[in-house]
Formats: C-alpha cells, sequence, structure tokens
C-alpha cells in the first residue's frame, strides 16, 4: 500500500507539473520542428537556386562560344536581374564587359566592371574587375584614373598589377618608373612561366638603368681636406730644420788608381 501511494503522488506530481508546462513544453517541440524542417527547407531553396544561377552561366558560355553574343547578353542580363547577388551573375557580368571592349564600347564596360566591384561577395572576383577596368581606363588614356586603381588591394593579382603600371609608365615614356613596377612584377612568386618571360622581356626592352646620375654625384665629391701641420704639444721639443745638402759638396766618386805596366820577363 505504501508503494502505490507512493506511485500515486508520483503522478500526481506530475500531472500538476505537466498541467503548468505542457503548452511551453509543446510550444518548444513544435518551434523546433519548424526550425528544423525550415533550415532543411532553406538548404533546400538556396541550393536550387545555385544550381538555377550555375545552369544559366552555362547557357551563357555556351552561346558565347557560338559567337551568340545578342543572345548571351540577354541571358546574361537575366541572370544578374534574377539573381544579382550570385557569384554566377559577377561572372557573367565581366563576360558581358568583355564582349563591350571588342565591340569598342568601353563605356558599357566601365559600367559593368563597376557593377562588378560593388556587388561582387567574392574580393577575388572584386579585384579582377578593378584590374579589367584599369586596363579599359588605361586604354582610353586616363592613365591618372588607372594608376589609382592599381593602388588598392591586389589579392593574388599584384603582378599584374605592377605589369600594367609599368605599361602605363611606359605610355607616359616614364622609363624609371616603369622599371620599378616590372621589377616589383617580377619578384611576385605567383607569376607563371610564360608570363614572366613576357614581363622580363618589357623590362629588357628599357635599357639599362641611367646611371647618369651616379656618375654625376660621383665626379661632384668634395675634394679632400689638405694636411693642416698640428702645433706641437706643450714642452714638446722642437726639431731643429735640417738645411739641404748642396750639390757641390756632395762627396765625388774616388779616382781610378793607375797602374804601372809590368816589366817583361827575363830571358834565362
Amino acid at each position: 500500500m505504501a508503494v502505490d501511494s507512493y506511485e500515486e503522488e508520483q503522478v500526481e506530481a506530475l500531472k500538476g507539473w505537466w498541467k503548468e508546462n505542457g503548452n511551453a513544453v509543446i510550444l518548444g517541440l513544435a518551434l523546433g520542428a519548424a526550425l528544423l524542417f525550415g533550415w532543411n527547407g532553406w538548404q533546400t531553396y538556396t541550393r536550387s537556386k545555385a544550381e538555377q544561377a550555375s545552369n544559366a552561366y552555362e547557357q551563357v558560355l555556351a552561346l558565347m562560344t557560338q559567337d551568340k553574343a545578342k543572345e548571351a547578353g540577354e541571358a546574361a542580363q537575366g541572370l544578374i536581374g534574377e539573381q544579382p547577388g550570385s557569384t554566377y551573375a559577377a561572372l557573367a557580368a565581366l563576360l558581358l564587359a568583355g564582349d563591350d571592349v571588342k565591340r569598342n564600347q568601353p563605356d558599357a564596360a566601365l559600367a559593368r566592371l563597376e557593377w562588378v566591384m560593388n556587388n561582387a561577395k567574392l574580393p577575388e572576383l572584386q579585384q579582377l574587375a578593378k584590374l579589367r577596368k584599369a586596363r579599359v581606363l588605361a586604354g582610353k588614356e586616363d592613365y591618372d584614373g588607372a594608376l589609382a586603381l592599381l593602388r588598392g588591394e591586389a589579392g593574388g593579382f599584384t603582378a599584374a598589377y605592377r605589369e600594367l603600371e609599368g605599361d602605363i609608365h611606359v605610355a607616359r615614356k616614364q622609363a624609371e618608373q616603369a622599371r620599378q613596377a616590372y621589377t616589383a612584377a617580377l619578384a611576385e612568386k605567383n607569376l607563371d612561366g610564360s608570363q614572366r618571360h613576357w614581363v622580363q622581356m618589357k623590362l629588357d626592352n628599357l635599357g639599362p638603368a641611367d646611371a647618369s646620375g651616379i656618375v654625376t654625384a660621383a665626379f661632384n665629391l668634395p675634394a679632400p681636406p689638405a694636411e693642416v701641420a698640428q702645433p706641437p704639444a706643450n714642452n714638446a721639443p722642437v726639431p731643429e730644420p735640417v738645411a739641404p745638402i748642396p750639390l757641390s759638396s756632395a762627396p765625388s766618386a774616388p779616382a781610378q788608381e793607375s797602374v804601372a805596366p809590368l816589366p817583361p820577363p827575363s830571358q834565362p
């Protein structure tokens, strides 16, 4: 009977706890289930959108390969309009900018590259767009604008940034600045073999460094100071001047003595 009474007390206590907390428990379970299914649903949705963007970008590439620039442009614009925050949209904009350059439409290319710089999520795509925009500006002879872009963060494109900087200085006939830029590009370890050879050729075409400034500096060095006789220290003996020896008193060479001839030997 004691056991049954104890069990009844436990059941009654459990009923009381559930009465007070049952609704909260049910709500928590419901929220947990909703979050779980909602997260899974979000993951499925995100995956689906990424697949759609990938397929759209593949379509743009295929149309570009088939020289269908108009259709490719329309497909790329559709991708950019529907998913502007996706990486594939930034890649599509880079493709369109390259096509604009081929069609001699630099202003359109600059607008697309600016869009990539402001909307791409990956910093590598932003840096690539900045490099290509600098090239377009250099082609328009806006050298100051191009150099301003090249002074920013370059990431893995540092060698390409420095090479383009050297090209701009060559166009400005600034050989020394170009030499420094090409040398900096060659110092980058990620510069591949063929591109390294190309940059080295550009550097060699500049000729040897102008050493005229160094030579002039060497010839304009001040002459060393003449020796100044120091006064003797206090109480130090002053050496007496030594008079030069006159040439007339110099000892002459000894005269050679004369030797009388020997008489002939007598006959026996």
